[in-house]
């Protein structure tokens, strides 16, 4: 009888939650230290969330971007898992109702589900560790908002937080997609996933060197402070929104066609 030793992380949704809890926690820290050296009047939650949630600005730091990453990873590993191990779910929709489009519209809507809990925990995981740890006060004035990107855009006026916050729900969303596509197309080949998440950082950098549009970026949807490099427009908002929406749904219709088509082949565990 032989005795299996390897914990698999992503299939365990305590240990899943544990480890990103974890991994938000220091992400968290970090950022608190950053804002902390921010020259502004007062500090408060409201920079935390700009600084945690707004992405990057263009020219950012090679640091920043692998922050950024690293913020994202977990979501993007736990996505392949759905695709690649098959649940009771999964063969009750392919055995019993023999629906391809049924399984894979079950699974982009787990997979939507799932990054917008997964942002919201990282906001909520920043918010208790800048009030307990670092004890910043939640102040919530317009005039008060968004210190940081005024730092870098001096027209910046309004609820920037809520914008942020809409700009990286909805792009964890469109970025989920992509990457439940990518994980769709490479099936088991852990390796080609593996090139995929690395696209995905390479892209990243590339585009805050102003190398390539936003579009080929996936990693930069949720990004929001990159919007306003020079000026403040809320059209660019509109945009980013924009851009997410129809990501999300290019990606759920290239889904129903692929799984649907004779190459897609059904493996279950």
């Amino acid at each position: 009888m032989k005795t299996n030793l390897k914990i698999n992380l992503f299939s365990q949704p305590m240990a899943f939650v544990s480890f990103i809890t974890l991994l938000f926690v220091l992400l968290s820290v970090l950022h608190g230290i950053s804002v902390r050296s921010v020259d502004v009047p007062s500090v408060d939650l409201s920079l935390l969330l700009i600084k945690s949630i707004g992405g990057l600005f263009f020219h950012s730091k090679i640091l920043e971007v692998i922050s950024w990453t690293l913020a994202t990873l977990p979501l993007l590993l736990f996505i392949y898992r759905m695709i690649v191990q098959l649940n009771e779910y999964d063969q009750y929709i392919l055995v019993r109702l023999q629906s391809r489009s049924k399984w894979w519209v079950g699974k982009f809507v787990s997979c939507a589900l799932l990054s917008v809990v997964y942002g919201l925990w990282y906001i909520v995981i920043h918010v208790l560790v800048g009030s307990i740890l670092f004890s910043f006060p939640f102040i919530y004035k317009i005039n008060s908002v968004g210190a940081i990107a005024r730092l870098h855009v001096p027209s910046i006026t309004g609820r920037i937080d809520l914008m942020a916050l809409f700009v990286f729900l909805t792009g964890l969303v469109a970025l989920g997609a992509v990457a439940l596509i990518a994980a769709l197309l490479c099936k088991r080949t852990g390796s080609a996933y593996l090139l995929f998440t690395l696209f995905l950082f390479v892209s990243g950098v590339l585009y805050v060197n102003r190398l390539i549009p936003r579009e080929l970026a996936p990693m930069m949807y949720p990004s929001f402070l990159d919007l306003f490099s020079y000026d403040f427009r809320y059209d660019r908002v509109v945009y980013a929104l924009s851009l997410n929406a129809s990501i999300t749904l290019l990606c759920l219709v290239m889904g129903l066609i692929f799984t649907r088509s004779a190459a897609f082949a059904f493996r279950t565990n």
